[in-house]
C-alpha cells in the first residue's frame, strides 16, 4: 500500500480534479476519462482498506471476548 492515509487523500482530490478536466474536454465515453476513472477507483479502494483497516480489530479477538464473557456467565448462573 502507497502512503498514508493525507498522502491518500491528497492524490485522491488530484486525480479527481484530472478526471472532472478530462471529461470537461474529451466526454464521459473517451479511452483518458476510463483510464482516469479507474485511477481514481484505485485510489479510493486504497484509502477504504487504510481507513477500514484502522477501524477493526481482527475478528479472533472478538470470538475470543465474546467465548470467555459468555463462559463466566454460564458459570456464574449454573454453579
Amino acid at each position: 500500500m502507497m502512503g498514508s492515509g493525507k498522502t491518500i487523500q491528497q492524490r485522491l482530490e488530484k486525480n479527481r480534479k484530472r478526471l472532472y478536466d478530462l471529461h470537461a474536454k474529451y466526454g464521459l465515453g473517451h479511452n483518458y476519462v476510463l483510464r482516469q476513472s479507474m485511477v481514481l477507483d484505485e485510489l479510493i479502494n486504497q484509502y477504504n482498506r487504510i481507513y477500514y483497516a484502522k477501524l477493526k480489530k481482527p475478528i479472533a479477538s472478538f470470538i475470543i471476548y465474546f467465548s470467555v464473557h459468555s463462559y463466566r456467565g454460564y458459570i456464574s448462573k449454573h454453579f
